[in-house]
């Protein structure tokens, strides 16, 4: 299994979506958290580009980089208590230790 595809399941699982929920362009219930966070962690992790990410997934690049963008601030925000913090430290820990 490639980086993308662990990215891809592990927050499929966590906020209980499919992949074609997370291809589609729904902003419905948890599906742009999880679009999100995917993005976040695919520019993270792997040595894609947004651009790259983007073809993907069938999203523009811009669109990739804005949700990227929107997880990178809430996780940089100190005060942010949210779930993205605590799920990207597990996923380092348990991929990339």
């Amino acid at each position: 299994m490639n980086e993308l595809e662990q990215i891809e399941k592990y927050c499929c699982n966590y906020y209980m979506v499919t992949m074609e929920e997370v291809r589609s362009s729904s902003i419905e219930g948890l599906i742009p958290k999880c679009r999100g966070l995917i993005f976040y962690l695919a520019f993270q992790f792997t040595n894609l580009t947004s651009h790259q990410i983007g073809e993907h997934y069938g999203f523009k690049e811009q669109i990739v980089a804005k949700a990227r963008n929107r997880v990178k601030r809430r996780i940089n925000n100190k005060d942010y208590e949210g779930e993205e913090k605590s799920l990207v430290s597990w996923f380092e820990g348990n991929y990339y230790s």
